[in-house]
């Protein structure tokens, strides 16, 4: 059912950088507007954040 949204694309590395630019400045606004409710739930994202980063660093260093 789902193939059919299934599209590739290709960015250039400016576009990727400004899509990634993008999704940074929606995730610090949230942040900002939603700060009392994201607080209790703080260690839960720096936990997820330092596991995701060692996971694609790792991954980054290890390949050929």
């Amino acid at each position: 059912m789902w193939k059919r949204y299934k599209k590739g694309i290709k960015l250039n590395w400016w576009q990727a950088g400004l899509f990634k630019s993008s999704a940074v400045s929606f995730g610090v606004l949230m942040g900002i507007y939603f700060y009392n409710q994201f607080t209790p739930y703080l260690p839960i994202f720096i936990g997820v954040f330092l596991g995701a980063g060692t996971y694609i660093l790792w991954l980054w260093y290890n390949q050929k």
